[in-house]
């Protein structure tokens, strides 16, 4: 007996026409840089890097970028403090002297950005201002490793503990990622 093709057979079955509704899915989902789709994005992409001078001020982009949102979140935080201290933030100013408020709010910012930068790092492989600027801490092999955490522990400890100038400063002259070097865990570019 001879089985004959079914006529919708799934080879020459007709592609729905596209409605409003999955345009705008595709929109949402699909990567605006061709047809790159949006669980691609985390991925490296073969091709020449950004490297040396190029690599390190989209790096500073990028901490401009995270400077901003700590900014904001140290300030929520020493709003949080004051109320917390069931005072307004007023009496706060007048109780401490201006060096003492600037003291506390560093003290707020650097445990901020020490805790923002480990925790997304750790989790993700990338800060907001590095995902912002399309850059990875560490290849993903590197990534997977189980002494990941503690190389972006150091690097990040490295970095806060030369002031969060020194070494870039350093870095930029050099055009090397010198944090990466000590901590065996560099930034790279998706680009």
């Amino acid at each position: 007996m001879i089985i004959e093709r079914q006529p919708n057979s799934p080879e020459k079955r007709p592609q729905p026409k596209p409605t409003p509704a999955r345009a705008n899915l595709d929109r949402l989902f699909l990567y605006q840089r061709g047809d790159i789709r949006w669980d691609q994005m985390i991925s490296f992409r073969s091709g020449p890097k950004r490297q040396g001078h190029r690599l390190i001020f989209w790096s500073l982009m990028a901490v401009s970028i995270d400077g901003l949102i700590l900014i904001s979140a140290s300030c929520i935080f020493v709003l949080v403090f004051a109320a917390l201290m069931k005072s307004p933030l007023s009496h706060l100013l007048i109780g401490f002297s201006k060096m003492s408020i600037v003291k506390l709010f560093g003290v707020i910012f650097c445990a901020s950005a020490w805790t923002y930068l480990i925790s997304l790092r750790i989790l993700f492989g990338f800060s907001i201002g590095e995902w912002a600027c399309e850059l990875r801490l560490g290849q993903p092999t590197q990534r997977l490793s189980k002494s990941y955490p503690v190389k972006v522990l150091l690097r990040t400890t490295i970095t806060l503990v030369t002031g969060l100038v020194t070494l870039p400063i350093l870095s930029m002259m050099s055009g090397k990622d010198l944090a990466g070097r000590i901590a065996n865990i560099r930034l790279m570019s998706l680009r």
